[in-house]
């Protein structure tokens, strides 16, 4: 800009641009941190700052709550060690740290994080008021939001369901998309817990989030505060600090053993935003493995999938599953509105989300312009390019543009002379997009030779 060094007029010429601004995908973790004030003072609360590595989230807002509740039990003879870990009471409800640390090893490369605040004690029970106040703090990001909140999972039932439709609607009215955990379960009554879960989960905004399922049994080993944790060994209770360092090396090597079990969201996530750079957007991610993931915290069978899969409610619940010789898979591409027939898929509602977004990003520039052909030609031109690149890119199916999508803006095309008169410009774009290959059919013929 021009440094104005006396009174007079001056003119600037502004041209329009004819590209379209390419918007990050990036996805949002909130929860509660051991700080959310920096050093300098700067207080975070319910402010969203951007994350490019565990060593970043550590240095900025701590690391996680440590355990005091485990206990380790000897049960070693003569013959045989054995030692196992468990919780002897409650344990802490904030999981947010372990879950960054999932993102950043399943191949996410950035994220924001939104402290709701500090940690609570151990035992009390988490807000869902401020895990609100958190969503509502993203209101005003500009940038292709994935929201997911691992915590939510430890809330009260009510307060649970409360928060998950805050995700969905707060995701429809700004065009985001949420990454949603189903409470947790066990292997026996799973499919009686998700019945439950789709019947009080209430939301008009269903096709804006997709549920992962089951939760995760991780690599990553528990944090704990070493000065309350008990061995309990020939049926006496023992301060694990009065052992010497061999057999209290022998004991804390066994606690490293005793894994995190995480929601699923902060690893699918991960594995989304990856698939996002490598393959498009677009792409369901069902290809690649989950990284730092030893199993699900139960296997869910071809049968039981497809109750999971495809319900008469609609809510279609994706599966994480370890298949034989290539891993844990995200074996699942359906939004929360599995049956409808437009945005049953969740990689094409991301996509719609993204279009929506960067053109009407693109289009910011003509508020206040001449409602007229030249200005219609120049929006359509911007959109036709756009969409010409999704195109090419693969996301858009046909073997022609034309067969891709279309772009219409116009009197008499998209808006009639009312509209002009009355401040209205109206533009109308349709695309095809690529759908998953959710089946893939086989026939199969044999050819009898006669003898």
């Amino acid at each position: 800009m021009a440094k104005y060094k006396f009174p007079g007029v001056y003119l600037e010429e502004k041209m329009w641009s004819p590209f379209v601004e390419p918007l990050d995908n990036i996805a949002v973790f909130i929860g509660y941190t051991e700080k959310n004030i920096l050093d300098n003072g700067e207080d975070l609360l319910f402010t969203p700052i951007t994350i490019n590595s565990i060593l970043e989230f550590e240095n900025t807002f701590g690391f996680g709550q440590p355990e005091k509740n485990l206990i380790i039990k000897d049960h070693s003879s003569s013959t045989e060690e054995k030692i196992t870990v468990e919780f002897f009471g409650e344990k802490s409800k904030h999981i947010l740290y372990y879950s960054i640390k999932l993102f950043f090893e399943s191949g996410g490369n950035k994220c924001k994080i939104v402290s709701v605040g500090t940690f609570k004690e151990i035992g009390e029970i988490l807000s869902a008021e401020e895990l609100i106040q958190g969503i509502d703090s993203l209101k005003n990001e500009k940038t292709n939001l994935l929201i997911g909140i691992p915590e939510s999972q430890n809330l009260p039932e009510n307060d649970f369901y409360l928060v998950q439709q805050k995700i969905l609607e707060f995701c429809d009215k700004n065009r985001y998309f949420g990454i949603l955990d189903p409470p947790r379960t066990n292997t026996e009554n799973f499919l009686n817990k998700i019945s439950i879960y789709r019947e009080k989960l209430h939301s008009d905004s269903l096709k804006f989030g997709a549920a992962f399922f089951p939760s995760l049994q991780t690599t990553t080993a528990y944090l704990y505060d070493e000065s309350c944790i008990n061995v309990e060994k020939n049926g006496f209770g023992f301060s694990l600090n009065s052992f010497d360092e061999t057999k209290k090396l022998k004991y804390v090597s066994a606690i490293g053993k005793f894994s995190v079990i995480l929601p699923a969201s902060p690893s699918v996530m991960g594995l989304i935003l990856k698939n996002d750079m490598e393959r498009g957007i677009w792409k369901a991610p069902s290809t690649i493995p989950l990284k730092q993931i030893i199993a699900p915290e139960f296997l869910i069978t071809d049968c039981a999938q497809q109750l999971l899969n495809v319900d008469i409610s609609g809510k279609s619940i994706n599966c994480i599953r370890n298949f034989q010789g290539v891993g844990n898979r995200v074996w699942g591409t359906r939004t929360l509105a599995g049956n409808d027939a437009e945005w049953k898929y969740f990689p094409i509602r991301r996509l719609a989300n993204k279009i929506e977004k960067e053109i009407q990003n693109a289009l910011d520039q003509f508020v206040y312009e001449k409602n007229n052909s030249s200005t219609w030609a120049k929006i359509k031109s911007i959109t036709e390019n756009y969409l010409y690149n999704l195109w090419r890119s693969g996301a858009l199916m046909g073997s022609k543009p034309e067969h891709a999508y279309f772009v219409k803006c116009g009197l008499n095309e998209t808006m009639t002379n009312k509209d002009i008169s009355d401040g209205k410009l109206l533009l109308q774009i349709g695309i095809s997009p690529v759908t998953p290959a959710e089946f893939i059919f086989f026939n199969f013929s044999i050819l009898a030779i006669e003898p």
